[in-house]
């Protein structure tokens, strides 16, 4: 069955997936990246959005073994280095990534 975006019910079991495992992946790469100054985090975004790029298919077909691990690390990296500079966040997934005044990430509806 082909459902919202067009994706089967399987790829739509993976988005969800996947966008479960980043609302847990995402805060532990916030704690290791905070800190940093913006100019490191923001070539990191741009070091992990060329492997997302390059690779980021095996997130939603698979591939050699270990792939779609290592890019799921450089997305959820990614994300948390571009949610620490970019102020306003993120729509991903179809979810309104930001984080709150304390630091914490929090997700709503998308614009």
């Amino acid at each position: 069955m082909i459902g919202f975006l067009g994706l089967t019910d399987a790829e739509q079991r993976r988005w969800d997936l996947l966008s479960l495992t980043l609302r847990v992946a995402i805060p532990l790469w916030l704690d290791e990246r905070r800190g940093w100054p913006a100019e490191m985090l923001a070539a990191r975004a741009r070091e992990c959005s060329q492997v997302i790029a390059a690779e980021g298919d095996v997130l939603m077909f698979g591939g050699k073994k270990g792939g779609s691990g290592r890019v799921f690390n450089h997305l959820a990296e990614g994300m948390a280095c571009a949610l620490l500079v970019a102020d306003g966040g993120m729509t991903f997934l179809g979810a309104y990534w930001h984080l709150d005044s304390a630091g914490r990430l929090q997700l709503g509806e998308p614009f």
